[in-house]
């Protein structure tokens, strides 16, 4: 089969039609290269026919899909040189665009077919499954008898593994590390030494040392067969989305928009893709008629139904491509596909905490979120909120009794405004409210703290006063502007902490609900501590 004679001309014509387009070319030279490629055309599909007659019947079997495939890529191709002629007839550069396009992807996927061809008829024809393997020992068993007395053919096999190493050493080089390539790059380091030392041995005439060295070479080519494919896939399935089945479709894609792979792997993987869109999109779909309760887990469940629908609109586009063959819609495709698997997977994530964390209860000193029924945090073990509890305001405060109250540090500062409050906090977390109703719990708190949070102290009439009852009045003032210091700064806490909580609606982020839930801790520890520490007066 004439490969490179074929594939020279099909570049050649390509070329041509290029520089006629861009008016570097006349007709006639177009005609000239046309006329060309038609024998040769013709010379290829004879040549290929007669190769394929000459195969034993079991093994044309076996080849039946290359061979149908050739066939059609030659119609194609014959189909385009008939365009071809016609645009010298009327001039219609439309034809001569398409033509073009078909000759280019044409001589691609003929020299694929026969690539394919080729290592198959050296595969089962032996001794070994590995092409380039048997081509060495059959160079290497003509080499041996002195029939060919100094090894031109064995050597020129080896000097050709020797230059494969070396590019696949280069390209391994300047690759993205995966355990899998780094074992390959040692695999290929190897089998270059054994190379260079056939090669040198080769040239010496020690032929003891090729024997050896084709007994090592054996072994270099089965690692590197065994090796190879978990590399090559390692590689594709490292990509821009989390899902390992995604980034092999897009890398496919690539390689079939370059012509440089068949449709059929895509075809493959966009299959499992689509199956496994529809049966989580059923599954979805499933659940939400049931019932689902929390709110957040329903907007959750909504959002990855969209993305699953994203998906298949991804997937509709690769079915078009397969039609067109247009590389906007091949384009399209690959970026509604990377999109929208991001954005299912974004949202199976955020199911998946949501479904964890339902019926959660938080730690009021590390944020730490504990199943339902437990007395301690079961990451710092400080005893939970019973937000079942009855207590008195925050900002309730007595006249009476004034001095510092007993605060456990042990414990969380729980009133009856602070577990309503953390009431909402925990119900947000787990989705049994929406963020509507989480808000308008947050605003009533700071209204509450709004309402409350002036605290102010009567200055003594000094000059009234006598030494001695100045004395003991300035103690007790200052006690009292410590108390409000304190006191404001509490306010503070609280109202940054009701910020950080209004910001969770927005980024669902986990932290910012734990550390509002110290900041409010905090915030009410110095507020209680103050409320029987002073006289005061709110206005």
């Amino acid at each position: 089969m004439a490969t490179e004679t074929q594939t020279e001309t099909g570049h050649l014509l390509v070329f041509t039609i290029k520089a006629v387009l861009e008016k570097r070319a006349s007709k006639e030279q177009l005609a000239q290269v046309l006329e060309s490629s038609r024998k040769g055309l013709d010379e290829q599909v004879n040549d290929f026919q007669g190769t394929i007659q000459e195969m034993a019947p079991e093994m044309r079997e076996k080849v039946a899909t290359l061979v149908q495939g050739a066939e059609e890529v030659f119609g194609f191709l014959e189909a385009a040189l008939g365009d071809i002629a016609s645009y010298l007839e009327n001039n219609d550069e439309n034809l001569l665009y398409s033509a073009g396009s078909v000759v280019r992807r044409g001589t691609e996927q003929l020299n694929f077919i026969f690539d394919e061809l080729r290592n198959f008829v050296l595969a089962v024809s032996g001794p070994t499954s590995i092409p380039n393997l048997n081509l060495m020992i059959r160079a290497h068993e003509v080499f041996v008898p002195e029939k060919d007395a100094n090894g031109e053919r064995l050597k020129e096999f080896c000097h050709a593994e020797r230059i494969m190493a070396l590019q696949s050493l280069d390209s391994l080089g300047s690759s993205e590390q995966t355990p899998e390539l780094a074992a390959l790059k040692d695999v290929w380091d190897s089998h270059l030494r054994c190379m260079n030392r056939m090669f040198a041995a080769i040239e010496k005439g020690d032929k003891a040392s090729v024997n050896k060295e084709m007994e090592n070479a054996k072994i270099s080519f089965a690692r590197l067969n065994e090796r190879i494919p978990g590399a090559v896939l390692s590689q594709r399935i490292d990509g821009p989305t989390p899902s390992e089945q995604v980034n092999l479709a897009l890398s496919f894609s690539k390689d079939v928009g370059a012509q440089s792979l068949g449709d059929g792997p895509l075809v493959e993987v966009l299959a499992g893709i689509h199956t496994s869109s529809e049966e989580l999109s059923a599954g979805l779909d499933q659940m939400l008629e049931a019932g689902v309760e929390s709110v957040m887990l329903r907007e959750a469940m909504d959002r990855a139904l969209q993305a699953c629908d994203y998906q298949q609109e991804a997937l509709a586009d690769f079915a078009e491509f397969f039609t067109t063959r247009l590389d906007v819609t091949l384009r399209s495709a690959r970026r509604k596909l990377e999109e929208s698997t991001i954005q299912l997977s974004a949202a199976l994530d955020n199911l998946s905490e949501l479904s964890e964390r339902e019926g959660k209860v938080a730690c009021m000193r590390c944020g730490h979120f504990n199943p339902g029924g437990r007395n301690n945090c079961e990451k710092c073990n400080m005893p939970l909120p019973n937000l079942g509890q009855s207590a008195g305001s925050t900002f309730d405060h007595s006249e009476e009794n004034v001095g510092t109250p007993a605060i456990d540090p042990e414990q969380p500062v729980l009133t009856g405004n602070l577990v309503r409050l953390y009431t909402a906090v925990n119900q947000i977390f787990d989705g049994s409210i929406d963020g509507d109703k989480f808000l308008s719990e947050v605003e009533w708190f700071q209204g509450v703290i709004d309402k409350n949070s002036e605290y102010e102290i009567e200055e003594p009439n000094w000059e009234a006063l006598s030494e001695e009852e100045r004395a003991q009045e300035e103690v007790g003032f200052k006690a009292m502007e410590e108390a409000q210091e304190l006191f404001g700064t509490g306010v503070t806490e609280m109202n940054e902490a009701l910020e950080r909580m209004r910001g969770y609606l927005e980024s669902e982020a986990r932290e910012d609900l734990e550390e509002a839930l110290r900041m409010m801790d905090a915030g009410a520890r110095k507020v209680a501590a103050v409320g029987n520490a002073a006289k005061q007066k709110r206005k």
